[in-house]
């Protein structure tokens, strides 16, 4: 369901897949977990390289974690998403930058999916 609906998402707004296209789903499970890692848990501006939809969803109940919320560069000036469990935010993510703000306490987990054009991959190489 996850894949149609990135899928669907890219041809309602982006239109960056073609029917025939072929992509590369690679779909991660990230924790920050504070104790665990003895610090806060963060990841940096960046872009997902060659990925033409990106996905996170938030698997984790918000009350159970302070911080970790999404940063979107654009306008306004940083556009913050902020997720409860089960919601899910599509973006592309090849185009757009984007980050987290620091998890300063408890345990975040999210599933990560991009849609990754293997062209796009080898033009970053």
């Amino acid at each position: 369901k996850l894949l149609l609906t990135a899928w669907s998402v890219d041809q309602h707004i982006w239109k960056n897949l073609g029917p025939y296209d072929y992509t590369l789903p690679q779909i991660e499970y990230i924790e920050y977990d504070v104790e665990k890692l003895g610090c806060e848990g963060k990841i940096a501006k960046h872009n997902d390289n060659g990925s033409m939809v990106s996905v996170v969803v938030l698997l984790s109940d918000p009350s159970d974690f302070e911080g970790g919320t999404n940063f979107f560069k654009g306008l306004p000036q940083k556009r913050r998403v902020i997720l409860k469990s089960g919601d899910a935010v599509f973006f592309y993510g090849h185009q757009c930058e984007h980050w987290i703000s620091p998890v300063t306490s408890g345990r975040r987990a999210i599933l990560q999916m991009e849609l990754q054009n293997p062209l796009l991959l080898q033009c970053q190489d």
